[in-house]
């Protein structure tokens, strides 16, 4: 069994190595077609373009050679008839000295002139035809010589043809045994794609219905949660109207007993705060008209301690009673109520938390301190307490930052000349302080955020 693995592997092996031979023989067949096609065609312009020089430098040297005798001869001629002018002239001024004598022998002398030139005329006729027969043959080589040239390279180009032509049907052989091997490669890769499309087209399918499906468990996650965030708003709605009514019947019911119990000034506060809450409760709205219709207690008969104004107290004479018709008319506008407290919060709220993420890895700590008047009123000393005490429990109820009892900050701002120090030192670095300020127009409530350093951080004003 051993053997014939053997025997198979060696002959597949024997099979590859024929088989890389054979591409590695056509490759090398292909290359050296190709040069020798090169070779042959830059062969046959060299020896064009030798020929054609070679031909022209034969027919310049004949031009020049036949230009050249064409000049010596017509140099010989020019030198013959110049010497045969001299000659004549000579004899004409001799025969002009001795016309006399001459005379006798004209005849003679006439004989032996003409037999002289006959003489000169043949030899030079002679000489003219011997060049022009020189002539005519350099003429008749050189054409002999364009024939045998015109004939050797038309030989040659014949060669240089029929080779040429030899080598065109084996190229066109090999292309078309090479096409015929390109259609079947072709036609094989054709089918691996046709083949290789089809497996892509089923895992696309595949992967766009995992996908659908992903997206309508993701559809359906998000409606759910769509649907609990709105539940857990609308519970957090109720929540929220429940603490304020909760809160509203608790600060009445306080102010029912302080009334019972003659403080009013005190019931004055726990009606504001239920009016910051809510403004349109009809009980509120009649405590705060028995509040205010209430005879007010003289200052030194009152049994509970004024509500100070921090830093603007003039003196320590108690303030003259105030009549309820005087109060009732000033009472603050339930749109500045719900702008000071909503401003405050939200700016309050934002700040610390910015701050809480950018600087602070704790809880951010503050304290509300009683609003202030500008005046001595009881009526805006009341209305900023009640404002006061409404912030705190709102960032209470937010959860945003850590904020000090209104009960403590509301001790500190009586007993103390400098609250804000006080509160520092109980570890809270930012401070809330407030002015209302009466006019003609209402009241203006001025709100300012500041820290340990004394640094003004924010300020508005409703």
């Amino acid at each position: 069994m051993q053997k014939e693995i053997d025997r198979v592997r060696s002959e597949e092996f024997q099979r590859k190595v024929s088989e890389a031979r054979r591409q590695a023989f056509e490759s090398e067949l292909g290359r050296l077609h190709a040069e020798a096609e090169g070779r042959a065609a830059e062969l046959v312009k060299m020896l064009l373009a030798k020929d054609d020089v070679l031909r022209k430098e034969q027919i310049r040297e004949a031009e020049s050679t036949r230009r050249g005798e064409e000049e010596s001869i017509a140099k010989m001629e020019a030198e013959f008839n110049s010497r045969l002018e001299v000659l004549l002239q000579k004899k004409r001024l001799h025969r002009e000295e001795q016309e006399r004598l001459r005379q006798e022998k004209d005849a003679a002398a006439s004989r032996e002139r003409k037999l002289k030139e006959d003489e000169s005329l043949r030899k030079s006729e002679e000489e003219r035809r011997r060049q022009e027969e020189k002539i005519r043959l350099q003429r008749e080589e050189f054409l002999r010589q364009e024939a045998t040239r015109a004939a050797d390279e038309a030989e040659r180009r014949t060669h240089a043809e029929a080779r040429i032509k030899l080598e065109r049907e084996l190229r066109q052989k090999e292309e078309a045994e090479r096409a015929k091997r390109d259609a079947d490669e072709k036609i094989r890769l054709d089918r691996e794609e046709r083949e290789a499309t089809e497996r892509r087209r089923v895992a696309d399918e595949e992967l766009r219905r995992k996908y659908e499906e992903e997206r309508l468990l993701e559809e359906e996650k998000l409606r759910l949660l769509a649907r609990k965030k709105t539940q857990d708003e609308e519970d957090a709605k109720q929540l929220q109207e429940k603490e304020r009514l909760a809160r509203v019947a608790e600060l009445t019911a306080n102010a029912e007993g302080y009334l019972k119990s003659g403080d009013i000034d005190l019931a004055r506060i726990e009606v504001a705060k239920a009016l910051v809450n809510d403004p349109t409760d009809a009980r509120v709205l009649e405590l705060n008209a028995r509040v205010n219709e209430a005879p007010p207690l003289q200052a030194e008969e009152s049994t509970s301690e004024p509500v100070p104004r921090r830093k603007k107290r003039k003196s320590k004479t108690p303030s003259k009673p105030i009549k309820s018709s005087e109060i009732a008319p000033r009472r603050m506008p339930k749109a500045i109520l719900y702008t000071i407290v909503f401003v405050v919060i939200s700016v309050v709220v934002v700040f610390f938390v910015q701050i809480r993420k950018s600087i602070f890895p704790s809880v951010a700590t503050l304290a509300v301190l009683p609003f202030t008047g500008t005046s001595d009123s009881p009526e805006e000393a009341i209305q900023g307490f009640g404002l006061a005490d409404e912030i705190v429990k709102n960032l209470q109820r937010s959860g945003s930052v850590s904020i000090l009892g209104f009960s403590t900050a509301q001790g500190l701002a009586r007993i103390g000349t400098d609250p804000e120090t006080s509160i520092h030192r109980l570890g809270y670095p930012y401070v809330v302080t407030g002015t209302l300020t009466k006019s003609d127009l209402g009241i203006t409530a001025r709100v300012a955020l500041t820290d340990s350093g004394g640094t003004l951080i924010w300020w508005g004003q409703a």
